[in-house]
């Protein structure tokens, strides 16, 4: 089964870590907490090794709730890792993300039962109301226990398997001549030689095993720190450092003597839109930001060369600190901002740029959803399973305030503008 291993013992930072840090844990202090109910089923309620086919977990919303919910963030099936002997670790074995209530149903099935299908299992989940209150579930444990296999349960195992490995490999008479001579002696013996059968049943489950294993590939999270990203056309990356609501926005007013040849996007631009409106004579850019919170975690921020938004006027671990001041229009002035959008105002925008490694070289960052960076000195940064794309957007300015200091992104200072240059990056 695939999934992803999740110790409880470190600091969370994937969504589904945070759903299992437990009910003590706020991991939003600020946030209201509101509990959804679940139900997660076995089926059938007896499993033996070997024997019961098909056999399956299913969870789904309960049909009785107390609380108005449109859509799960992430819900998941997951199992307590057996190797650790605190009970702490879970392993996700199915989920979904972003999904409708509705539609919020998951099932995990075994074929037939195997070792790996015993353990401890639970079902939760997490969501947001409308007013952005987290919604949590989590169902009681449910435990598959391990019953005996005798000697005429492996006898039926091998019969059944004879007859599927005779369906597969019906054009290796040889193979199928072996198999059957196996089969016969171990039908004659199976009274007198149980702990030959014994041996050979241990052996019979660790190559299933071996077959049914799949690698299992954690989700990178996000790195640490306070800082803000632009915001695309497709939304916030599906990490918990982006949810409760942590989106804001720049509006920033062009110099209007510029006419509207001065401020413009560009026309293909993966930016949330709308970017650029028209008011009369006015017009402006209005910027979206995807926001991180402050749950904490250890994830440093790759090697390269990049910038991205400062918030609170500080930067994550290996940054510089950088502004750029935008003069916008002077005239009545309709510079706006909202929400959790970066330090410090869409006339002085404040930056946190990193030359720690070559542009050229792939950093690591979560391919799942799009995002942006801003380029620094170099072209855009290669990032590993991502494709990128050159973006940009475009102020008119007035000619009194338009300085840059420190660290700053690539940016080009015209006569009466200045045009901003973006990476957008999309999975491969």
């Amino acid at each position: 089964m695939a999934g992803t291993t999740i110790s409880l013992t470190v600091p969370c930072t994937l969504l589904v870590v945070a759903m299992l840090c437990g009910s003590g844990v706020s991991f939003l202090d600020d946030t209201k907490k509101l509990v959804y109910k679940l139900n997660l089923t076995l089926e059938p309620k007896l499993v033996s090794r070997a024997r019961s086919e098909n056999v399956r977990l299913r969870c789904e919303p309960a049909s009785s709730q107390t609380v108005q919910l449109e859509r799960f963030s992430i819900i998941r099936i997951l199992k307590q890792d057996p190797s650790d002997s605190t009970g702490n670790t879970w392993v996700s074995i199915i989920q979904k993300k972003n999904v409708e209530v509705k539609n919020a149903v998951l099932e995990y099935v075994w074929p037939v039962a195997t070792s790996d299908t015993f353990g401890v299992y639970h079902c939760d989940a997490i969501g947001f109301t409308a007013d952005l209150s987290i919604v949590s579930a989590n169902t009681p444990d449910i435990v598959i226990k391990m019953g005996g296999v005798t000697a005429n349960d492996l006898l039926d195992v091998l019969l059944t398997t004879k007859a599927r490995l005779q369906d597969k490999v019906n054009n290796n008479t040889m193979e199928i001549s072996e198999i059957n001579d196996q089969l016969e002696d171990l039908a004659e013996q199976e009274r007198n030689r149980s702990r030959v059968i014994d041996d050979r049943l241990a052996t019979s489950e660790r190559a299933r095993d071996s077959v049914m294993h799949r690698l299992l590939f954690p989700e990178i999270p996000w790195p640490s720190g306070r800082y803000a990203l632009l915001q695309p056309a497709t939304g916030c990356p599906l990490d918990l450092r982006f949810y409760a609501g942590n989106t804001g926005y720049f509006t920033m007013h062009g110099e209007s003597s510029q006419g509207h040849s001065k401020t413009f996007a560009n026309p293909e631009t993966h930016l949330a839109k709308p970017v650029v409106n028209t008011s009369g004579s006015d017009i402006f850019v209005t910027l979206r930001f995807c926001t991180s919170n402050t749950i904490a975690n250890s994830i440093p921020w790759p090697k390269g060369e990049y910038c991205i938004h400062s918030v609170d006027n500080s930067c994550p671990t290996g940054f510089s600190r950088g502004s750029i001041a935008v003069d916008t229009e002077d005239t009545n002035n309709k510079d706006a901002k909202g929400g959790n959008h970066p330090y410090y105002a869409p006339s002085d925008l404040r930056f946190c740029c990193i030359k720690s490694g070559a542009y050229s070289s792939p950093m690591v960052l979560p391919t799942e959803t799009p995002f942006y960076l801003y380029r620094y000195q170099s072209p855009c940064q290669v990032i590993a399973g991502m494709k990128v794309q050159l973006d940009y957007f475009e102020i008119g300015v007035e000619s009194r305030s338009n300085a840059a200091s420190g660290a700053c992104p690539y940016s080009i200072f015209k006569t009466k503008s200045r045009r901003f240059e973006l990476c957008y990056y999309s999975k491969e």
